[in-house]
């Protein structure tokens, strides 16, 4: 658990600013059905996290943290290691022999800079207001409110800041009836069940996507703000891209026509690799180092 997540909230992208309204529950699963039919076995392969059959792909390296803090590029791990950046190679991989000294990137999620950088590149495709869903996995556990229980665990090995974040969590739950970030219906409701994997459904306009990032956005809490998770997978209604960023992955997936991955792979703010279409990004997928 972190205590950061609420100042990073308040780092959302400037897109944040110009986002009219919140993304809304969508109860239809027929929404997710062309995933359903088809994604292949839960793995680390295009084919199971983005559907195959798209023009192009990229991959979108999720920054680590240099030792000072800053972000830091895997093709600045890969020279100070002196190891090879390429599509499918791994950070253990990059690293080498010990010599780089940062943190690893964040898994499964993209920080609040990344991920609007992601949404500009996307929104050259149909716009910012395109159509879009998003997709979040059912089993975090401040989705439902059980999250706190393990707050509670943790206290006596949190500092007294974290403490009383997880204080506050406990109070909360017992506020909000074990409600977690959504109201009793939306729990309640079906969830899209792809391999090995369970998600809420959202909707809306592309450029509200990142209001999931701010402290009142679509699946925040009252006392908490942000939990700052991004979507699982977010997808064009008209089905013309999709974006994966699976829970246990360092790097997020985009499939969809040339023209938004040249976008993706040529914003100033990622740092993406165009991907094979079969492309691997599997532990031990990384042979060149």
């Amino acid at each position: 658990m972190t205590v950061h997540r609420r100042t990073a909230a308040m780092r959302v992208h400037r897109w944040a600013r110009i986002s009219g309204v919140t993304l809304t529950h969508e109860p239809d699963l027929e929404a997710g059905r062309w995933l359903v039919e088809s994604l292949g076995p839960l793995g680390a392969r295009i084919g199971s996290l983005v559907p195959s059959g798209f023009e192009a792909y990229a991959r979108v390296l999720h920054p680590a943290e240099a030792a000072d803090g800053t972000r830091a590029r895997w093709a600045d791990i890969a020279a100070t290691c002196g190891t090879t950046l390429h599509p499918t190679a791994q950070l253990w991989r990059l690293v080498g022999d010990g010599r780089w000294l940062g943190g690893a990137p964040r898994v499964g999620t993209l920080d609040a800079a990344t991920f609007g950088a992601v949404i500009e590149a996307l929104a050259t495709h149909r716009g910012a207001h395109a159509d879009v869903v998003a997709a979040l996995w059912e089993g975090f556990g401040w989705v439902d409110g059980g999250g706190v229980m393990l707050a509670r665990a943790w206290e006596g090995d949190l500092s007294p800041q974290e403490r009383d974040v997880a204080q506050a969590l406990v109070a909360e739950h017992h506020a909000t009836a074990a409600h977690g970030a959504f109201p009793p219906h939306v729990l309640a409701a079906p969830r899209l069940e792809l391999p090995g994997r369970s998600y809420l459904l959202v909707r809306g306009a592309l450029v509200d996507v990142v209001s999931v990032l701010a402290p009142d956005g679509s699946w925040s809490t009252p006392t908490i703000g942000s939990w700052d998770q991004t979507p699982n997978l977010l997808w064009s209604a008209d089905r013309s891209w999709c974006l994966a960023t699976e829970i246990d992955l360092d790097s997020t997936v985009v499939g969809g026509p040339a023209q938004v991955i040249d976008a993706v792979l040529a914003h100033p703010g990622l740092e993406a690799l165009r991907l094979p279409a079969d492309a691997p990004l599997t532990a031990d997928a990384d042979t060149q180092n």
